[in-house]
């Protein structure tokens, strides 16, 4: 029943229905049970919702309510008894969904510190040094941020869009406008966390351009 619930909530988060994924995820804990892998899974639902909200104070609620499950899904009892199916949780790829909800939520410093562990499980891991980076750049540290972000400009959108945001709010336009080119340019084949697009969208407003739709 496990793997069923699993394979079902998996489905409607890669098609994007992130309510029915959390329909079932509620609907497989009430039956069995409290499961890292259904705390994982729900979090990831939380964060597509959160992200499909407007700027806000719902979205912030959302996120936050998405941390709480992946920090969850951290613990040791969550697993209770049964197989861990979804190989991401209680792993650094955990830490990084969770340290990223935190930022949606607006909470930097928890963020970081979630980035940190993971990077200490998983060190090198390119979407916990990103995510350290965006921590600097949303605590006011845009030009620490730029020097996190210089050596992971490569060919997903996600470092060029944060290298966007952080030369935009150090006020240098021109190089703003550059970074974010090069995100829009590399926005098809998909953030590694979709809330960056926002970074691409904000230094090209600035510059008076339309928003990245690729």
């Amino acid at each position: 029943m496990q793997r069923i619930a699993v394979a079902r909530a998996a489905a409607a988060l890669q098609t994007g229905h992130p309510g029915l994924a959390l329909e079932a995820v509620d609907r497989a804990e009430e039956r069995m049970g409290r499961r890292s892998d259904f705390e994982y899974l729900r979090g990831c639902a939380l964060e597509a919702l959160a992200l499909g909200a407007p700027q806000g104070s719902r979205r912030r609620e959302l996120a936050a309510r998405a941390a709480e499950a992946h920090a969850a899904a951290l613990r040791p009892d969550a697993s209770g008894v049964a197989e861990q199916i979804v190989h991401q949780a209680g792993t650094a790829v955990n830490l990084c969904r969770l340290g990223c909800a935190l930022l949606v939520a607006g909470r930097a410093a928890e963020a970081r510190a979630a980035f940190d562990r993971a990077l200490d499980a998983m060190p090198g891991l390119e979407e916990a040094r990103l995510g350290v980076a965006e921590a600097r750049l949303e605590a006011g540290d845009a030009g620490g941020a730029l020097a996190e972000i210089e050596p992971l400009l490569g060919a997903t959108p996600d470092g060029w869009a944060l290298a966007a945001a952080a030369a935009g709010r150090l006020g240098a336009r021109k190089e703003a406008a550059l970074f974010a080119e090069r995100a829009s340019e590399r926005a098809a084949m998909g953030f590694m966390s979709p809330h960056r697009r926002a970074f691409v969208d904000e230094a090209r407003a600035a510059d008076g351009e339309a928003p990245c739709r690729a």
